[in-house]
């Protein structure tokens, strides 16, 4: 690998960790200061929403606990006529739009001793009118309408919750939210009540406000909490009031997964699932409490980490294209620019590089001529070797033959004198 590839590689390297580290330098505080910013909004919005829900209720049960006392006093007084009464109710709900109606309910004979008057109107319950009840019902445009119950179904909700807990407890209460059935028509509301008492301490009949739960939905149905956040509201036993979905209102939190953390003191964050649009999601869920009664409802804001995170996210998309910009640019211009500064520097390594090539045939040459100049010695000093082994034989043999040589003439010399004795033998026998 060429020097300035590895230095542009190098380059790209610490070019890359360096956006790396200025990534998690900027993004993380980044991201915990977004997060801590999308709370504060999120706590704010709550607390406004929270706010006008209780208000909501507020003004009804500071209605009714004023009208129970005025009543009260009313109907100790006597002389009312019972026409009359309806006829002051009705103007009570006109200027009371936040109503979706009232209604009251007195023990027999206890508004007044005059029930045989009533009896088969609609001012009095059958069979003979000691007990009086009555409904003014909201109908829009500064309409109201008196429903009355005066048949066998009129004397069976004397013993319904909303009659039996205000002359129990003495105060007034809440009851849960619930669904009714009107005319065929389903309608969620929160019924306050509260007992009529007179200066004399006798509870002599319970009055109430019906809320319909539609203008409470309609207001959370207008917020809008980033792009696809969402509220749910419920009571304390986990009564759905509000979601996105319809079919969950009057449902229990726990059937439709909306069981968050919450405290009846202060407000709680979580990470969640969201069932809704299931991404991953912060929910901040705050009591609501209530300024003239002492139920606690729950308040949940939802929203997906993904929006939270938008404006960090784009800041870290950003930095992660101007990492890829910079670590391919940088790393090319540093290539080019090196080259730039090497190209003398790689003429000069050419042509030391073809000396080198010179120079090393050269010695491959000299190495090849020594190498044969070797080969003819060794070949030269064999032949002397075997010429010197050859002359030794022949010595050896020279040797032999004058060693030969000299035995035969000894044998010849005794051949003589034997000879000469023979002779002289002979000759003395001669």
């Amino acid at each position: 690998m060429k020097v300035k590839t590895k230095i542009s590689l190098a380059v790209a390297v610490l070019v890359f960790v360096g956006i790396a580290i200025l990534t998690l330098i900027v993004v993380l505080p980044l991201q915990a200061k977004v997060r801590g910013d999308a709370e504060k909004n999120i706590s704010d919005m709550s607390e406004r929403i929270g706010r006008i829900f209780s208000n909501s209720f507020d003004f009804p049960a500071v209605f009714i606990n004023v009208n129970a006392a005025d009543i009260g006093v009313l109907v100790e007084n006597g002389g009312l006529r019972r026409e009359d009464f309806v006829l002051h109710l009705e103007s009570l709900t006109k200027n009371a739009p936040f109503l979706s109606g009232l209604w009251f309910m007195f023990e027999a004979d206890k508004f007044d001793d005059n029930s045989a008057a009533y009896i088969g109107s609609e001012y009095g319950v059958v069979p003979d009118a000691r007990l009086f009840q009555g409904f003014i019902a909201q109908e829009g445009n500064g309409n109201v309408t008196f429903i009355s119950l005066t048949d066998e179904e009129g004397i069976e909700i004397y013993g319904e919750d909303y009659y039996t807990e205000p002359l129990r407890r003495g105060g007034l209460v809440v009851i849960p939210p619930y669904r009714d059935i009107i005319e065929g028509v389903a309608i969620d509301m929160v019924t306050v009540c509260a007992p009529i008492i007179t200066s004399s301490g006798e509870k002599i009949g319970v009055i109430g406000a019906d809320i319909n739960l539609h203008l409470v939905n309609e207001l959370m149905q207008n917020e809008k909490i980033f792009d696809t956040g969402y509220m749910v509201l419920k009571d304390s036993e986990g009564t759905i009031v509000y979601s996105p979905n319809t079919n969950d209102w009057m449902k229990n939190k726990r059937e439709v997964g909306f069981d968050y953390p919450s405290s009846p003191t202060q407000g709680i964050y979580a990470d969640v699932k969201s069932v809704v649009n299931n991404k991953n999601s912060m929910v901040f869920t705050m009591p609501v409490n209530f300024d003239f009664n002492d139920e606690v409802y729950y308040l949940s804001v939802v929203v997906p980490f993904s929006e939270i995170n938008a404006s960090s996210n784009r800041i870290l998309l950003i930095l992660i294209i101007g990492a890829v910009f910079a670590a391919t640019l940088i790393p090319l211009a540093i290539f080019f620019l090196v080259s730039h500064i090497l190209r003398p520097i790689d003429r000069i390594i050419e042509k030391l590089t073809a000396s080198s090539k010179v120079i090393h045939s050269s010695v491959d040459g000299f190495i090849s001529v020594s190498e044969n100049l070797a080969n003819g010695s060794a070949q030269q000093a064999a032949s002397i070797e075997e010429t010197s082994a050859s002359m030794n034989e022949t010595e050896a043999m020279i040797a032999q033959n004058a060693e030969n040589t000299r035995v035969a003439a000894q044998i010849a010399v005794e051949t003589a004198q034997s000879g000469e004795q023979s002779v002289k033998c002979i000759s003395d026998l001669m």
